[in-house]
């Protein structure tokens, strides 16, 4: 699990704001020029590996991300899903220190939970 609404930031999660990161599917972000376009991305699943987790930053947020975390693409009658929608809100990762989004990365020497 990359990470857990509630949870401390995994390992993976607090290496991102290194930029110590294994990608393993990159998409064109969202940025000024291409604010009001959409993006998109695919992947493969198997009945091995049908959980899906992403997280994707808020920027210009130090630690603002929003993401899923272990989807079961799987149904319990061994169907896959068809489609998906959520609505997605900031969380906080809980690993920059700082009340504002647009602080200097400010890296804290212990975590919080992610909310």
């Amino acid at each position: 699990i990359v990470w857990n609404f509630g949870d401390i930031a995994s390992n993976g999660l607090k290496q991102t704001k290194l930029g110590v990161i294994r990608n393993l599917m990159i998409v064109p972000g969202l940025w000024t020029v291409n604010i009001s376009k959409t993006t998109t991305g695919a992947f493969t699943t198997s009945r091995n590996h049908h959980f899906l987790s992403f997280v994707t930053m808020l920027g210009p947020s130090p630690d603002w991300i929003t993401g899923v975390s272990a989807l079961d693409l799987c149904l319990p009658n061994c169907t896959w899903l068809d489609n998906y929608e959520e609505l997605h809100h900031p969380i906080d990762a809980g690993t920059d220190m700082g009340v504002r989004y647009d602080v200097n990365d400010d890296l804290i020497s212990f975590f919080v939970r992610i909310e």
